[in-house]
């Protein structure tokens, strides 16, 4: 059945125009307005419509360029972006997401490299920590032997106990299984999903 003229105006109907109305081929009046019609005027692009009347809905987005060599047009009351869609872009919903591919392959680029910084990072820190610490503590110990007692002020003992503290404090080493442990757990954070 072809049906070539529709009102369904000053009916208080609301929501989305459906995409079964991209299928009304032969439509050529369409009259929609004082409703509650939502969102996008794309699934009437392709139609050849003559008359087309949807003033005092809630329409959004970009009028479709298409519907605009109409030769009785009314639109007004509707929320519409202003001016025309950018070249590429339509106001509907799933033709938006088409820049997220870019995304992802930047979001991708970007995990690799903060991936190889840290793989350096670990790599300098774990070279250093294995440059023999236990020497030191060693020549430590020696040298705290052959020292002679002299008594110190108030103020050089507490400088000399902070400075120790110091040392001490440096001496905390992880063994070769927590540095593993430790680089596992990490690598598996920055690469999980």
């Amino acid at each position: 059945m072809e049906m070539n003229d529709r009102d369904l105006s000053h009916n208080s109907i609301s929501g989305n125009l459906p995409p079964s109305c991209s299928a009304l081929k032969s439509l050529s009046t369409l009259h929609l307005q004082d409703n509650k019609f939502t969102g996008t005027l794309d699934v009437l692009a392709a139609l050849p419509l003559k008359d087309l009347n949807v003033e005092d809905n809630e329409f959004t987005g970009w009028f479709p360029d298409s519907l605009e060599g109409i030769d009785n047009l009314e639109t007004g009351g509707n929320s519409w972006s202003s001016g025309h869609a950018p070249r590429g872009k339509s106001s509907s919903a799933h033709e938006k997401g088409g820049g997220k591919k870019g995304m992802s392959g930047l979001a991708i680029a970007l995990l690799i490299l903060a991936s190889l910084v840290v793989l350096v990072l670990l790599l300098l820190l774990f070279s250093r920590k294995r440059s023999s610490p236990s020497s030191n503590f060693l020549d430590e110990e020696k040298g705290s032997r052959h020292r002679t007692f002299t008594p110190l002020s108030s103020q050089e003992l507490s400088n000399h106990r902070i400075a120790s503290t110091k040392k001490e404090s440096k001496g905390i080493y992880l063994t070769d299984f927590q540095n593993h442990l430790w680089l596992t757990t990490l690598l598996y954070f920055v690469f999980a999903p």
